[in-house]
C-alpha cells in the first residue's frame, strides 16, 4: 500500500500531536480526581491479586469492603472496564500516576481511530474523515482531559464503539 503525501503529512502530525499529549502528561501536576481514579485502579489491583489466592466470591466480597472501609475516597461506580485495565496495567508495570496517563492517550489515539473510521463510515469520504478528526484533536478540552487520568475520553471512546458497532452492523 502506497501513502499518499498528505496521509504522510498526517501521520507526522499525529506523531507531533501524542508527542504532545505525552509531555504534557509528564511535566503537569497531579489533580485531586485524578488521584481518586488512580486509587480505584489500584484497588482493583489488589482485589485481582488477592481473587487470585481466595478464589471465593464471599471472600471477595467481604476484601472489597474491608477495603472500601479503609479508603472511603474509593467509590466503584466508574465503569469497571477501564478501571480493570488501569489495574491490570498496574499489576505488569507497577503503580504510578505516568502508567494512568499513559493508559488515558491510548485512549484518546483509540478515540481518534474509531472518529475516523466512524466518519468515513457515515459520509463515505476519507476528506470529511480527516476534517472530524483534525477538529476533535485540536479541541482544548480533549487535550486536557487526554493528559490525565480521567475517565471522560476513555468512557466517550466506548459510547463511540458502541455506536460504530451498530451503525456498521445495521448498515450490512
Amino acid at each position: 500500500m502506497k501513502l499518499k503525501k498528505y496521509q504522510i503529512g498526517l501521520v507526522l502530525l499525529f506523531g507531533i500531536y501524542f508527542a504532545f499529549l505525552i509531555y504534557l502528561a509528564v511535566t503537569s501536576s497531579i489533580e485531586s480526581d485524578e488521584g481518586t481514579h488512580l486509587l480505584v485502579g489500584v484497588f482493583y489491583k489488589d482485589m485481582m491479586k488477592y481473587a487470585l489466592t481466595h478464589p471465593s466470591i464471599s471472600d471477595i466480597y467481604k476484601y472489597g469492603l474491608t477495603y472500601l472501609t479503609y479508603y472511603p475516597k474509593i467509590t466503584i461506580y466508574y465503569p469497571p472496564l477501564i478501571q480493570v485495565t488501569r489495574g491490570l496495567l498496574f499489576v505488569i508495570f507497577g503503580e504510578s500516576y505516568l502508567i494512568g496517563r499513559m493508559i488515558s492517550v491510548a485512549f484518546v489515539a483509540f478515540f481518534i481511530l474509531l472518529l475516523y473510521h466512524f466518519s468515513k463510515l457515515l459520509y463515505k469520504e476519507e476528506k470529511i474523515a480527516i476534517l472530524s478528526v483534525l477538529i476533535f484533536a485540536s479541541a482544548p478540552i480533549v487535550i486536557f482531559l487526554g493528559r490525565g487520568v480521567l475517565l471522560d475520553l476513555p468512557s466517550g471512546f466506548f459510547t463511540g464503539l458502541t455506536a460504530f458497532l451498530y451503525l456498521r452492523a445495521f448498515k450490512s
